[in-house]
């Protein structure tokens, strides 16, 4: 399996934007699931319970409507998705 940065420098080197292509290229391999602020002790909880199965951050739901990716502190919109069909 190679690592994110290798995957990135790929994508880098063919002229891709590496979230972009992470984004959109269709492969789904992860769960998404959201944890209330309040929950974030029983969360720690589960962490210790994984046995070694990572656990990545990468949001936060707010009261806002919309969507967007943070990166380099400025809100962009997502690129479109895969399409199935």
């Amino acid at each position: 399996m190679q690592t994110p940065s290798v995957k990135c420098a790929w994508f880098t080197a063919e002229g891709q934007d590496p979230v972009a292509a992470a984004l959109t290229g269709g492969d789904d391999y992860e769960l998404l699931f959201a944890v209330p602020r309040r929950s974030l002790g029983r969360l720690k909880g589960v962490l210790r319970e994984a046995r070694g199965v990572p656990i990545t951050g990468i949001g936060e739901l707010t009261a806002e409507p919309g969507i967007g990716l943070i990166r380099n502190g400025r809100v962009e919109p997502l690129p479109a998705g895969f399409a199935h069909f």
